[in-house]
Formats: C-alpha cells, sequence, structure tokens
C-alpha cells in the first residue's frame, strides 16, 4: 500500500489547475479558472477549478473532486495508479508499507491498461534491438524521412513475423489468454491456441490523452499482399476508435498554447509535420470525423484547421468533416493541398515557416470554401446556384451560436449575391426541420402517464429531502466555520453538536463525517478542509467538494469583509449557523407533529382514552415548542 505521506505530497505539489489543464482548455475567472467540462457534452462551461481549495467541480454533471480523483475519472485509474502517475509526473519518490496490490485486485480495465502498455514496450523494442525490426521496420522509418526523435515520441514498433512470437511471449510473462483476447492483440483459432492479430508490420501506437497505449495500427510493408494495408487493435473497453485522436497526448500542450488544432486523416501525415516542428497536430486515424472527437479537441481550443489531400477524396472528406466541427460550436478553416500532395509528402518537402505560411495563407472559412468548390465553374446555372446554397445554410444551421451565424448568413449573401432575408429564411427552415427531427417520436411510442403516487408516500419523500437540504447546509457550516468561536467562547461545531447531537443523522454519509469530525477533535487534531476534501473514501471527498464548492465568485462586498478581522466575518455567518438550525428544529419537529397526529388517530379509533390524553398532551407540548422557534424564525437575528 501506498504510504499516507505520500498521497499527501501528492495532493501538495500536483496544483490541480496544472494537471487539469493539460486535458481541459481552462480560462481564469476570479480566484478560480472555468471549462468545459470533460465528463458530459456541454456548450456552456459549467466546470470549475479552485486553487485555494485544490479541487474541481462541474455544476452541469455533479463530478468533483481533487487531482487524484480526477486522474481516476478521467483516465481511468484506480487510486494507486492515479498516485503514481502523479507522483512520477512530479518526481515524488512513491513510499509503500510493503503490501503488494494482485493481480485480482486490479480491475479489468486496469489489466488492459497494462498489457496495452506491455505490447507496446515489445514492440518498440523488436523495432531498435532484433534483426527483423532493424532491417525492415526502422529501415522503412527511415526512408519515409522519419528521425529516432520522432520514433521515440511516438513510440513507434514492429510487430515479429511469427504466427504467435508476441501471444507466446506474452503468455510466458504471465499474461492470461483472456486479457489478451479482451485487448485484441491476440485471437483464438479452431484449434484453441493463439494467433497474433499484428504479424509482420510497423506499428503505430494509439495512445490515451494521458499517453497511456490504448491501442494499435499496424502496416504491413508487403506491396502484393492481399492484407489490409492497415489494420487496426479492435474495440475493447479503454479503446473506442470514435472517441480518441492519433497524436492528442503529444499535441494537447501546444493545441493549447497556440489555441489551434491541425487536423489530418493519417498516422505519417501527424509524425511528418510533427517533425517540421508543427506540433499542434492530431489525426482522425483513418475514420470519419466523430462528434466524440470534435469535443477532445474542443477541450483545448475552439479553433480547427481541417488539411487534406488535394484529390477528390480529400475534398469530400473535408466537406464531411465540416458540419460535425460547426455542430460542436468550434470556428473551422479548411486547406486543400496542392493536387497529388498529401500532408505527408508535403510536409516531407518543405520547411516548417513554409508549411505555416501555406496553411496561413490558404485558410478559407467553410463559406468561401464550399462556394468556391461547390460553384466551380457553373456561376450562372440558377438551379446549380440554389443547391449550393442549400449546402451552405445547412451548413450554417450547425452552428449553435446564433451570433456566429449571423455573420455567415452576411457573408454567404455576398459571396452568392443572394438577398440575406432569403438566406434568413431558408436558415430557419432548415433549423426547423432539424429540431423537429429531433423531436418526433413514433406513434407507437407514445408515452404512458406515470403513476399517481401515495399522498403519504409523497409527503414523506418531501419532509426527508427539506431535512436533508437542511442537515446538509448546516455540515457545510461546519467544515467551513466549525472551529470558529460563535459567541460566549462555544466553537460552532460545538453549538451544533450540543443543539441537534451527534447521532441520528438522515444521512450516512454526514453521519460519518460528524463522527470522524469528533473523532479528530478528541485526539486534539486539527480539523481542516483539506481532510475532508482529499479524503481517501471517494463518497466523502465528493459530498465535501459538493457542499465547499462555490458556483459564483465571491462579491467585492464579501472580499472587503473576508480580508478583516474575524469578528466582522461572524456577522455573516453567525446569522447562517442559528438560521439554519433553527429551521432544522422547525422541520424535525414537524414530522414528530405529523407522527404524533397519526397516533392521535389512532387512539381515537381504538378507544384507548389513557393513551389519547398522554398524546394530546405531547402535542400541545409540540405546537408550543412550535409557536417558539416560529417566533424566532420570524425575529433578526443578531449578535
Amino acid at each position: 500500500m501506498i504510504k499516507q505521506e505520500t498521497i499527501d505530497q501528492v495532493i501538495a505539489t500536483a496544483p490541480v489547475e496544472e494537471v487539469i489543464g493539460e486535458y481541459v482548455h481552462l480560462k481564469k475567472r476570479g480566484v478560480n479558472f472555468i471549462g468545459l467540462c470533460p465528463f458530459h457534452d456541454e456548450k456552456t462551461p459549467s466546470f470549475n477549478v479552485s486553487p485555494v481549495k485544490n479541487i474541481y467541480k462541474c455544476f452541469g454533471c455533479g463530478k468533483g473532486g481533487d487531482v487524484i480523483r480526477f486522474m481516476m475519472e478521467h483516465e481511468k485509474y484506480s487510486y494507486p495508479e492515479a498516485i503514481r502517475f502523479l507522483a512520477q509526473k512530479y518526481n515524488i519518490p512513491v513510499l509503500e508499507d510493503g503490501q503488494q496490490y494482485s493481480e485480482e485486485e486490479k480491475d479489468e480495465r486496469e489489466s488492459l491498461y497494462i498489457v496495452m502498455n506491455f505490447a507496446k514496450q515489445y514492440y518498440h523494442n523488436l523495432l531498435l534491438e532484433s534483426d527483423e525490426g532493424k532491417s525492415i521496420g526502422l529501415s522503412y522509418f527511415y526512408e519515409r524521412g522519419f528521425k529516432d526523435s520522432t520514433v521515440q515520441a511516438y513510440e513507434l514498433g514492429w510487430s515479429p513475423s511469427g504466427r504467435s512470437t508476441f501471444s507466446d511471449h506474452a503468455l510466458k510473462s504471465s499474461y492470461s489468454k483472456e486479457v489478451l483476447l479482451k485487448a485484441g492483440l491476440s485471437f483464438e483459432t479452431k484449434d484453441g491456441s493463439l494467433m497474433d492479430r499484428f504479424r509482420e508490420r510497423v506499428m503505430f501506437p494509439i495512445h490515451s490523452i494521458s499517453g497511456r497505449a490504448i491501442g494499435f495500427g499496424g502496416r504491413t510493408l508487403k506491396t502484393k499482399s492481399k492484407e489490409a494495408k492497415y489494420i487496426n487493435t479492435p474495440e475493447t473497453d479503454i479503446y473506442h476508435k470514435s472517441r480518441i485522436l492519433y497524436g492528442i497526448s503529444q499535441a494537447r500542450k501546444a493545441i493549447r498554447e497556440q489555441d489551434g488544432c491541425l487536423l489530418v486523416e493519417g498516422y505519417t501525415d501527424v509524425l511528418s509535420l510533427f517533425q517540421k516542428g508543427i506540433l499542434n497536430v492530431v489525426a482522425s486515424s483513418g475514420t470519419s470525423l466523430t462528434e466524440e472527437q470534435v469535443r477532445l479537441i474542443k477541450r483545448y481550443t475552439e479553433n480547427v484547421t481541417l488539411l487534406f489531400d488535394g484529390d477528390a477524396a480529400g475534398t469530400k472528406a473535408a466537406l464531411r468533416g465540416i458540419d460535425i466541427v460547426l455542430q460542436g460550436g468550434l470556428n473551422v478553416k479548411t486547406v486543400i493541398l496542392p493536387e497529388g500532395e498529401d500532408p505527408d509528402s508535403f510536409a516531407r518537402a518543405h520547411k516548417q515557416e513554409e508549411i505555416e505560411k501555406f496553411v496561413s495563407e490558404k485558410a478559407e472559412d467553410f463559406v468561401l470554401f464550399k462556394a468556391k468548390l461547390l460553384l466551380g465553374e457553373k456561376t450562372n446555372d440558377p438551379l446549380h446556384k440554389a443547391q449550393v446554397t442549400k449546402d451552405i445554410v445547412t451548413s450554417i444551421a450547425q452552428i449553435p451560436d446564433q451570433l456566429k451565424r449571423s455573420i455567415f448568413v452576411k457573408e454567404a449573401g455576398r459571396l452568392l449575391e443572394i438577398d440575406e432575408q432569403v438566406l434568413y429564411a431558408e436558415l430557419n427552415k432548415t433549423i426547423a426541420q432539424k429540431y423537429r427531427k429531433g423531436w418526433q417520436k413514433p406513434a407507437d411510442e407514445e408515452a404512458a402517464p406515470p403513476p399517481e403516487p401515495d399522498e403519504k408516500e409523497a409527503a414523506g419523500t418531501a419532509a426527508s429531502v427539506s431535512i436533508d437540504l437542511s442537515e446538509r447546509t448546516i455540515i457545510s457550516l461546519v467544515l467551513k466555520f466549525g472551529t470558529e468561536v460563535l459567541k460566549d467562547d462555544v466553537k460552532v461545531a460545538d453549538y451544533v453538536f450540543q443543539e441537534i447531537g451527534t447521532t441520528e443523522w438522515s444521512n450516512t454519509n454526514y453521519q460519518e463525517m460528524v463522527e470522524e469530525y469528533l473523532q479528530m477533535q478528541e485526539k486534539n487534531e486539527a480539523v481542516t478542509l483539506n481532510q475532508f476534501l482529499h479524503h481517501k473514501n471517494q463518497e466523502l471527498q465528493q459530498l465535501s467538494v459538493d457542499l465547499l464548492g462555490q458556483k459564483y465568485t465571491l462579491s467585492p462586498r464579501w472580499k472587503e469583509i473576508a480580508g478583516k478581522d474575524m469578528e466582522a466575518q461572524l456577522q455573516f455567518y453567525y446569522p447562517q449557523v442559528m438560521g439554519c438550525m433553527r429551521h432544522l428544529k422547525m422541520k424535525k419537529l414537524l414530522n414528530l407533529i405529523i407522527e404524533n397526529q397519526e397516533e392521535i388517530k389512532k387512539a381515537e379509533k381504538e378507544g384507548d382514552e389513557e393513551e389519547l390524553t398522554e398524546l394530546l398532551e405531547v402535542q400541545k407540548h409540540l405546537n408550543d415548542l412550535k409557536k417558539e422557534i416560529g417566533k424566532e424564525l420570524g425575529m433578526v437575528v443578531v449578535r
């Protein structure tokens, strides 16, 4: 097990905004940072990162935690793997108490990551060290002009020519048959033996955003082979072709710094451009661009340039990609290379400055690109022009931002020499059709009305939710101000626990927090927010983030007061504590009154006069308390 001191050092050393900033495009807002949440699809940023608390919180989907939790959620690391990754990143020695994790303790996804890393190293070592790898694989890369630095940066490899050379080696290295099959590195023959999926191919490892190997692309070098030129890892629990971009791990920093992404199609396109100093380049890996890939780019930038071959296939790919990028809310420009060129060949034939100048000068927004391409020489053909106009308007309709749509309508009107009002009419019609298609349901799928809820059950649920909200607020105040003196030298936490007790909290997590808080007090340990914000129990950590998360930045008035002495701050939170306590007491009291009323009805029905007399006395006492607390709630509470 990893020692607590290592965990504490990782949390203290790894800045949450720096770690998350490598995966999400963050913008400074006040003392915090905001960005688009990487855990759900959104167009307006609701993902908040707090450097002061060293936590993140999404106010859209609710996810939150510290840097360790982020790596677990985003990269699907186990708890120890997330710690080790961050420790390695920040050069922190990992101290362990000697207990090791068995293979059975690692989940299935982690096993896939481990075997993929094993395969990556195996193929890479073969390329550099084996006779076959050097004479065939490495020679091929050298012939393509790739340097050793590029081979190392992308961890290129070579798969051996034997029928089951890799599979046999993996089995001898204690990897199970099942995990090799699930990872797609091997497949089973009719006789039950394993055969390598990749044989005698140069290998292109596909990395996750954080740099972990999740899949492979393999290219055959046989010119007259009936085999497919490229084969890829099949879909697995960790590899989804439509959700990843080749080279994203190596390019993400440059994309963020340059606020722009260059998108190409193939592995070698990326490698050649990277080698010439174009670092913000990624590829769709031969698949049509997908919404998930566009969302991945949007984490780092809103500006995309599509760079495609100068042939019919390249033009078709560019047209197909434009609408997907626009739909994702990104700004898209298109560059078509000279005929006969692809990004790989163009990069090899030009210097970095020439490539950058060409892309800068030739980049066209999608309206101009489509108008020039689709109109061609038929500028005087009204029917053809009408069809091109519809095509361009369809693309404009994909843009979610209304202001951007209006700008492109104006540009389209100028280029096509068509009145803007006509274009707006067509645009509105297209958008209406788009939404109708999204909203319409088949006639046979008419939703049945929901069942009527039981009145008592509904009342009970509402009451429990109401109490939970009050308890939630009080726990939040205890975490924020628990050690501060409320009045008469009584601390906030002590006052709360004296008034409502330390047991019978409606939520088991609240109860666990209270018990742990009390244990730390008994040991005279300093109770700090970090102890809960970075708690080992992920449920308590998430709850702490939810309780302490702040959606909006503090007002200038609060900042002014917070900068003064504690006496001034008490004026703010004292009424909060007292008010919440009284509201919680009132809600619990109302529940007791309802329960006692039910008992009174039961006693009347059974004719038990002695029981009825006692219950009526209890009811009178409860109503008196209700009046007393009601008066307090109606008063302006001052210190």
